[in-house]
């Protein structure tokens, strides 16, 4: 059964998470979502260095992780 209010505490508890997440990356390392920037933006920027690769790499995996636990905790 649906129940509204859980609902509306897990996705604030999310948002607030994927929020400090963000925040995290791009004040660490703001080019490490340069794929994320507008055109314009990623042409005039110089290319990733193959550190910078590997975390956006370790970034991208650690979300998608985060992700599908979430999703399996709920059964979905």
């Amino acid at each position: 059964m649906l129940d509204p209010v859980r609902m509306l505490c897990d996705g604030v508890i999310l948002s607030i998470v994927a929020s400090i997440y963000l925040m995290r990356i791009l004040y660490l390392n703001p080019r490490l979502l340069l794929q994320d920037y507008p055109k314009a933006v990623q042409e005039a920027a110089p290319p990733k260095t193959a550190h910078e690769a590997r975390l956006s790499t370790i970034c991208s995996g650690s979300v998608s992780c985060t992700r599908n636990a979430c999703t399996a905790y709920h059964g979905g």
